[in-house]
This record gives C-alpha cells, sequence and structure tokens, in this order.
C-alpha cells in the first residue's frame, strides 16, 4: 500500500495547527472540550478553547474531565477526499475516574455535505448515535456516516442508542462497537466483544502517560473497515492487535460519501473517566490523495476599475497541475463590463492560485451590475462539497455613496446607535421607513468610540471600527446584519494624540482603510487594511496643525479616495491625490481668505465620476460649486444666496441622476427644501414640507428604500423621537414615524464627521 498524509494534529500545543474546528457540548451542564496546553478559555478563530495547566508541547485535547454527567464535541469542519480511502492513527486516554469507569470515547465519519452544529446523544451513545432511554431521548449527529465507540461502560452496543444491537443486560464494558449511518437510525454493524487478553480502554492510572493507547481505523475506498487498538499498552500498533479487519460497512450502509468529515465525542454519566487524545495522523488508506478545491462563498463590492482577487484552494498539495475553469453569470458581461481570466491554475506542490477581476472604467454608468462566479470541473481535483459562489456587485456609487452604513447587505441604508450614558451599541435594519429588525450587540468599557462606519473586508455589508480613547486601543466589529460576525482587536496605537480622520479606500481593492492624524505634531498616517490586518502602514507627511482635513472624496475617478484641506487662518485649500498610502499629487487650490467662507462637502454635482466642492458663506448665506477635474478646479458657480438661517442638511443624490444634490432646513422656522443640482446650477428647487418644532434635524440624507435616491432621517433631539421620509427628486412619497428613542441613545450614520 502507498499512503499520502493529508493532515496532522498534535493537539499538544497552545493552539491546534488546522484551524478548522467546531466545538460544543452535548449536555447544558457539561464543560466544554479543551486544550490542555492553552492558558485561555476563548478559542481562536476556528480554533479550540483552553483551559488547562499543562506547558505547551505536552498538552492533549480533554472532551471530559473526571466528574458526572459530561460530554463534549469536536468536528473537523473541512471535507477530506474518500476516493483512495482514510487511514486514520491517533493516541487515545482514558484515566482517573471511577471504578468502573464511564462512558468512553467516539470517533465519527460524518458525510462531507452535512453541516452538524451539535454532537449526537449523550451517554450510551457516545456523542454520535441517537438516544431513546427516558428522560435522555435524543437524536444522533447530523450526516453521520460511521461512529466508532472506545466503550468503557459497554452501552453504545446496546438497542437504545440507535437501531439493532444488544440487550441492555447484555452490554459488554472494554469493547469497540461500530454503527452506521444517519439515515438507518445509526444501525449497529458490528463490535468486538471484551477487548482479548484483557486489555482495556480506559487505565487505572491516575495521570496520563501510563493511560496512553494507540489507536488505527482504516476504512478503504470501498468500503473495508479495519481498527486497530494498543492492547498491550506500549504505544505503539501491531498487525496481531487489529480487532476489526476488513468489515464491509457497505453492505449495511450502502456506498461511502465523495467527501468526509470527522470529529471526536466523549461522555460519562455516573461513572467518570478523563476522556483526552492528541497526536492524530490522518493519510490515505492506499494511493494518492486527490485534493479538493475550495471555492467558499464571497460577496464582494468593487468601483469601475476596481479590482477582485478570485482565489481557489486545495487541501492538499500535489505533484499535479490543477485546473480550475470558471463560470460566470449575472447582469455584467464578461468583457463589456470587467475582464477576468476564464480558469484559475493552481501550480505543482501549491495550494492557492487567483485570478483578477477588473472592472472596466466606463460600466456600470447607471444601475449596478452583479456578476456570480462558480467552479466548472476541475483536473486533477475535485470539488469540496461546500463550494459556494462568489457574488460581486460593479457599483457606480462614490466612496461618500448615500448607501451606507448597510449591515445586511440589502443596499437599504440601515442605522447604528450609541449610548453617551450606558456605552451600549444597538442597529436598526431599515427597509423604506420601517425598522425590520434591531439589537444590541453588547456593551463596551468607557473610552470606546464609534470612529468609522464602513466596510473593512469587502463583502457589501457595513463593519464598525473602534477607538479607546483612553488606551490608544482599536478594534474592528465586523457585520453581518443586526450580529457581530465576528470583532477583534486590531494594531493599538497607544499615543491618544493620534486621531482616526477617517476611513475610506485609498487603494481601490474594496476595503476600507484608515487616516490617521496627530493633533499636536500635524504628522498623518494611512493605514491599508484587509479586514482585521494592516497590510501596509506608513506615514505621509507632516502637516502643520493650522491646516485641517475638511473631507475625503475621489477627485480624479480612479476608484481612491483623496484628501481635501483647508486652513483655517491662510484660508488655503489643498487637495491630495492618493495612491494607497502615498500621495502621488498635492496641489493647491485657489485661497479663500475670507474664514466665513465654509467647506461643506466634496461630492460628484456634475455626473462625471469627479467629487466637486460645495462652499458656503456663513454671514451672507452664498453658496458655491466648484468643478474639479483631479487636483484642478475647472469650473463653477455661484447658486444661490438664502438666508443664513438657511443650513445645508446633507448633501446626497435625491433623484437618481448620479449628480449630489442639496438638502435645506431653516433653523428658526422649520421650513425644508431640495435642491436638484446639474454641476454648478440649480436644476430643480422646491419647499418641501415644514417641520415646525425646530428640536427635529435632519441627521442624514440616506437610501433607506434600494431606489438609488437619498431619503430622509430624523430625529428629535429633544423627546427621542425618530422617523423616516422617502423622497423622489423634490417630492416626499411617504413619510413615517419609527420607534422613540431616549436621547441618550445617538445615530453614528457619521461618526465623527469631517463634513456632510
Amino acid at each position: 500500500m502507498v499512503q499520502e498524509r493529508i493532515l496532522t494534529e498534535s493537539f499538544r500545543n497552545a493552539d491546534v495547527e488546522q484551524f478548522n474546528w467546531i466545538f460544543g457540548t452535548s449536555r447544558s451542564t457539561a464543560l466544554p472540550p479543551i486544550l490542555t496546553a492553552r492558558g485561555s478559555s476563548s478559542a481562536s478563530f476556528r480554533g479550540l478553547p483552553g483551559g488547562g495547566t499543562d506547558t505547551p508541547g505536552n498538552g492533549a485535547l480533554r472532551l471530559t474531565n473526571n466528574t458526572q454527567n459530561q460530554g463534549s464535541f469536536v468536528i473537523y469542519d473541512k471535507p477530506l477526499n474518500s476516493a483512495s480511502g482514510l487511514s486514520v492513527q491517533f493516541d487515545l486516554y482514558s484515566y482517573g475516574g471511577s471504578s468502573p469507569g464511564a462512558d468512553g470515547i467516539s470517533f465519527f465519519l460524518i458525510d462531507g455535505s452535512a453541516n452538524p452544529t451539535t454532537a449526537g446523544g449523550v451517554g450510551g451513545s457516545l456523542g454520535y448515535s441517537s438516544n431513546s432511554t427516558p428522560g435522555e431521548v435524543g437524536p444522533g449527529i447530523v450526516g453521520g456516516y460511521l461512529g466508532i465507540g472506545f466503550d468503557e461502560f459497554g452501552n453504545f452496543a446496546v438497542n437504545r442508542y440507535g437501531s439493532g444491537g444488544i440487550a441492555s443486560a447484555d452490554r459488554v464494558p472494554q469493547s469497540i462497537t461500530v454503527r452506521g449511518r444517519e439515515g438507518l437510525n445509526y444501525p449497529f454493524i458490528t463490535t468486538t466483544g471484551r477487548l482479548p487478553g484483557g486489555a482495556t480502554i480506559d487505565s487505572t492510572s491516575t495521570t496520563r502517560p501510563e493511560a496512553r493507547r494507540r489507536v488505527g481505523v482504516d476504512l478503504s475506498n470501498t468500503g473495508l473497515l479495519s481498527v486497530s487498538f494498543d492492547l498491550n499498552g506500549d504505544g505503539t500498533l501491531t498487525s496481531n492487535e487489529r480487532v476489526i479487519s476488513d468489515f464491509n460497512v457497505t453492505t449495511t450502509n450502502g456506498a461511502l460519501p465523495g467527501t468526509f468529515k470527522f470529529g471526536f465525542a466523549a461522555s460519562t454519566g455516573g461513572s467518570t473517566n478523563f476522556h483526552e487524545l492528541n497526536n492524530l495522523q490522518i493519510n490515505t488508506f492506499d494511493g494518492p490523495y486527490r485534493p479538493l478545491v475550495e471555492f467558499p462563498s464571497t460577496t464582494r463590492v468593487i468601483k469601475p476599475t476596481g479590482t477582485f482577487e478570485v482565489t481557489a484552494t486545495i487541501d492538499v498539495a500535489t505533484t499535479q497541475t490543477v485546473t480550475i475553469p470558471l463560470e460566470f453569470t449575472g447582469t455584467a458581461l464578461r468583457g463589456t463590463d470587467y475582464n477576468i481570466p476564464g480558469s484559475i491554475t493552481i501550480a505543482p506542490g501549491q495550494t492557492t492560485g487567483s485570478v483578477t477581476l477588473t472592472g472596466l472604467i466606463n460600466s456600470p454608468t447607471v444601475s449596478d451590475k452583479t456578476i456570480e462566479i462558480r467552479l466548472g470541473t476541475p483536473t486533477n481535483a475535485d470539488r469540496s462539497p461546500q463550494n459556494s459562489t462568489k457574488n460581486v456587485l460593479l457599483t457606480r456609487m462614490s466612496d461618500n455613496d448615500c448607501a451606507i452604513p448597510d449591515f445586511n447587505g440589502d443596499n437599504k441604508v440601515d442605522i447604528p446607535w450609541r449610548n453617551v450614558n450606558s456605552n451600549e451599541t444597538a442597529i436598526w435594519l431599515i427597509d423604506g421607513t420601517k425598522v425590520v429588525d434591531g439589537s444590541a450587540p453588547g456593551a463596551t468599557d468607557p473610552g470606546w468610540e464609534i470612529v468609522s462606519t464602513r466596510d473593512f473586508n469587502a463583502d457589501g455589508k457595513t463593519d464598525l471600527l473602534w477607538r479607546n480613547s483612553i488606551t490608544g486601543g482599536n478594534s474592528l466589529w465586523l457585520m453581518d446584519g443586526k450580529n457581530v460576525l465576528r470583532g477583534e482587536s486590531i494594531a493599538s496605537v497607544a499615543d491618544t494624540n493620534w486621531q482616526v480622520i477617517g476611513s475610506r479606500d485609498f487603494n481601490n481593492d474594496g476595503t476600507a482603510d484608515i487616516f490617521w492624524r496627530n493633533r499636536l505634531s500635524g504628522d498623518n498616517v494611512v493605514w491599508l487594511m484587509n479586514s482585521f490586518n494592516v497590510i501596509d502602514g506608513r506615514s505621509i507627511g507632516v502637516v502643520s496643525t493650522d491646516w485641517q482635513i475638511s473631507d475625503f472624496a475621489d477627485f480624479n475617478n480612479d476608484g481612491k479616495a483623496d484628501v481635501a484641506w483647508r486652513n483655517s487662518n491662510s484660508g488655503g485649500s489643498v487637495v491630495w491625490l492618493m495612491n494607497g498610502s502615498t500621495v502621488s499629487e498635492g496641489r493647491a487650490l485657489v485661497p479663500l481668505a475670507d474664514p466665513n467662507w465654509e467647506f461643506v462637502a466634496a461630492r460628484d454635482t456634475s455626473g462625471d465620476g469627479k467629487a466637486d466642492i460645495i462652499w458656503r458663506q456663513r454671514n451672507s448665506g452664498q453658496t458655491v460649486v466648484w468643478l474639479m477635474d483631479g487636483a484642478t478646479v475647472a469650473g463653477g458657480g455661484l447658486l444661490s444666496a438664502p438666508d443664513a438661517n438657511w443650513q445645508i442638511a446633507d448633501v446626497c443624490d435625491f433623484n437618481a441622476d448620479g449628480k449630489a444634490d442639496i438638502v435645506w432646513r431653516h433653523r428658526t422656522s422649520g421650513e425644508n427644501a431640495i435642491w436638484l443640482l446639474d454641476g454648478a446650477t440649480v436644476s430643480t428647487g422646491a419647499l418641501i414640507p415644514t417641520v415646525a418644532d425646530v428640536n427635529w434635524e435632519i441627521v442624514a440624507a440616506r437610501d433607506t428604500n434600494r431606489d438609488n435616491k437619498a431619503d430622509l432621517i430624523w430625529r428629535n433631539r429633544v423627546n427621542g423621537g425618530d422617523a423616516i421620509w422617502l423622497v423622489d427628486g423634490t417630492e416626499i412619497t411617504a413619510g413615517e414615524a419609527t420607534p422613540t428613542v431616549d436621547t441618550g441613545w445617538q445615530i453614528r450614520i457619521r461618526p465623527k464627521a469631517l463634513a456632510l
């Protein structure tokens, strides 16, 4: 036989080697599984928790301690190809318990297309099969194909723990029993009876080393099962220690699934033992391993000229070239709206290959377009059953669009809340004028504040960036609707004079980056981000603290956010054109020496994909638009000089023409108006309904109903009232109150906003 290594997992160290695990308990009162050499009780991502006192290198995976009514499980949640069969070996330890000890450990194989989240029944089911015992009735593991029970107490073969088996009165301790697949209610297949020569699964020892038993499980691709057990306790397996030999499980179970996942579970009842294992190795049974191509579901949003690395991986490197054809569907057309090679190649000895999808500069022109990418049939590999579709949204919206924050990716703006008194956070998911769902992800310690609502992992869902103004800690919550999908600390910046000025995409990779400024020194730094990781961070120069950043926007339509500066003393203005963490060009604009001219916002008012600048004179009320072409003022015009009591509430596109418009609110009369802009002119201007109570404020103009037209989000600063108006051009098409919220809660749509 020629075997090939698939994976190893020692379980001896402070963390796992393969980060593909899920885990849990089988009883409400049970303790979770732990790595005994891991000090932290929390698990790393896709890892396992800790809690023991062993030193790294000397640990084990503990499934139960030696107390009553315990039960836990671990599942390797990544399919393995069964084409060449599997050969599994591990060290089992059962010790330190009662006499007799119980219950035992199971090793199980489940269909690789199944996705269980819990183990099987407790007690004699050993976490694999069903349990029909009164008071303990429960189902078996989802997708189970084969469960091998190393049974100290002898119940796994009893007919209460799946279909078939022996009577309770005939249970046989110190035996190894095999049960079958879920669809047949985990039928009894075979058992060793009591192990020969007085061998035992558990040990009378009170320490791990003396309890070591090596175990081997061989399953051919035709379904012949052999089980070996270390009968003499010397830590090795020999041919005369094979206790089940070439038993054809397909006779009862049917053909093997194309892929397997595997796992371990253990239980105690009234009798107890420590149940542990380590030194796991999995090989093919015979022949080379045929790798599985992994292509997990991904959602990505890119702008014109933006790129997306489409990556496929295989679980085990091979000596052959793996070629994976790609299939494309959706409203976007390959070659017209985007370019991408038609296949991914993974070279011999490698496990990853990728191609680049590039959005074309002229697409989309009006509406967003979609791409769905799927795998064809690979050569020299098979597809994993967990493969899914990569979804790409080609969008014309700039980095200052009016469609964020969107926490569930439905292209409808949602509302994040922060309570300034209790430090709680909440999310409202919005559909038009209604709150369709909401939650409070949790409270934070004092000092933490939301500093950005942007998408840091390019999945089309807004995330929350946090900074602690006391400790200098930084944290990122990746969001999935109202829930925190994953939250982790990112690199800290202990000097609290460093402030997050904003987060935008400075390198057009679809993920938000972070712009830092030191309020004392004037130094500026850009962190290019990829989820929790800082992939590049560097200083881009010192700028006197007389200068303030007015806004971030794309002034040259290259998909990369740029920086607009204003000097509060001299009236000077400068635009930096950005290329990642470097300034590709910086140019001074026409100075406005009168400090009463205020920078309102940088938005595209002409529809050319380049941000323009809106100015307002706070005394006279004059309003001006500068039409920008990169760092150059290409034109402009005076819009009007309304009463200075009229204040610009927000700048967004209200009629879906791709041009930013202005919504006004009068601070004394409560009147409201919308100006539809066409470059540096007002194409249409009209009053909308008056809200006489000036305690009502327009918090933001954002698209809440996915019609590409900004709507108005209102809040009453005195009584906590809230409302949403749907807008179509200069018409209010619907309006509805949303739940009233205590004024300690504040909307964080624009945390630490520079401009509108």
